[in-house]
């Protein structure tokens, strides 16, 4: 239970508030028996918000918390925990120390449209979307494709430790000085699903759901958020570059007309041509799921391959990337 007066759940001494959604909210906390720290991840089951709080105690959900805390993917964040009270139920994952990515790396600020330095070159943000692709389509296989994020945000890309003083260059001799992403929230989204209201509260976060969230009218499989994770990792590449959303409004039904249409603009630096990065992110920003990119298409991409530490993907046959541009097999290119 929780303690209101000394803000603490369970044996968690409750600390700063590191982002906040329509019915999530993430925080830092400290474990009072042994001083470690970690993330608390909450979902709102209020009867405003949760309409069917008997789920938490199904064996469903049980099962789900089960296949969650069997998950070996190295480049996720593990969930230690779930802690229930009468308004929130707690997902508690290892903190990992180095932070946000995009708040933490030297020299460049999250999502920050005004300042150059709010962006990430191409070659740090390939070896950090690498990253993403490995963890998120490993828990995809590691649970025959039952698990997924589903609910992909900026923050919830983290590094394992803190960012070098200056910047350092991706090289086979420094790749093991570089901090390592840890992707953190898998599985929260299912919380959601299962909360008997409406589909819109499964969105996610507005800027990186797929259209196919925003404008589901009945249940939402598995299938549909494995290709929304697609998406969502296609928006979170954009905004490494850039510093900003490829899709934005301050009105949010403009801004869901705008996911929707699925137009957006390229900035004159991001890479062009069918090896380029602009290619790659135009096949996974498509609004029909059924043509857009998987996640084996991604690896096999020109720009995917360029200094891929192949052991992240070991397990994979892939058709050499060279061969698929030549066949012309890479998909569409860019329209904007």
């Amino acid at each position: 239970m929780a303690d209101a007066k000394v803000g603490r759940v369970g044996p968690f001494e409750l600390g700063p508030e590191l982002a906040r959604g329509s019915l999530f909210r993430a925080q830092l906390a400290t474990d009072v028996r042994d001083g470690k720290i970690y993330v608390l991840k909450s979902v709102s089951v209020t009867p405003e918000t949760f309409a069917v709080p008997e789920y938490i105690d199904s064996k469903e959900f049980k099962q789900h918390v089960a296949a969650l805390t069997q998950l070996t993917v190295r480049r996720c964040a593990s969930l230690v925990d779930i802690l229930r009270t009468s308004r929130r139920v707690y997902f508690v994952y290892l903190f990992a120390a180095g932070g946000p990515l995009m708040s933490t790396t030297v020299g460049r600020q999250y999502i920050s449209q005004e300042q150059p330095e709010g962006r990430l070159c191409e070659e740090e943000a390939r070896f950090y979307f690498q990253q993403l692709i490995a963890a998120l389509r490993d828990v995809h296989r590691q649970s025959n494709g039952t698990l997924y994020h589903g609910d992909l945000r900026m923050e919830d890309l983290l590094l394992d430790k803190p960012a070098p003083l200056s910047y350092v260059p991706v090289t086979s001799k420094t790749r093991e000085l570089k901090p390592e992403l840890r992707v953190n929230g898998i599985g929260m989204v299912v919380v959601r699903i299962n909360s008997g209201v409406p589909n819109r509260t499964a969105r996610g976060q507005h800027h990186m759901a797929a259209p196919e969230l925003l404008q589901v009218q009945g249940p939402i499989t598995p299938e549909t958020f494995a290709a929304a994770d697609v998406w969502s990792c296609g928006v979170a590449l954009y905004a490494m570059l850039s510093g900003a959303f490829p899709f934005d409004d301050s009105n949010p039904n403009v801004l869901t007309a705008k996911i929707c249409a699925g137009e957006f603009v390229f900035p004159k630096f991001f890479s062009p041509g069918v090896r380029g990065v602009r290619h790659l992110i135009a096949n996974m920003l498509v609004c029909d799921p059924s043509k857009r990119f998987t996640y084996d298409r991604i690896v096999q991409h020109p720009w995917f391959d360029i200094k891929c530490d192949r052991r992240m993907f070991a397990h994979l046959i892939a058709t050499p990337a060279n061969a698929l541009a030549a066949s012309g097999s890479l998909g569409s290119p860019p329209t904007s």
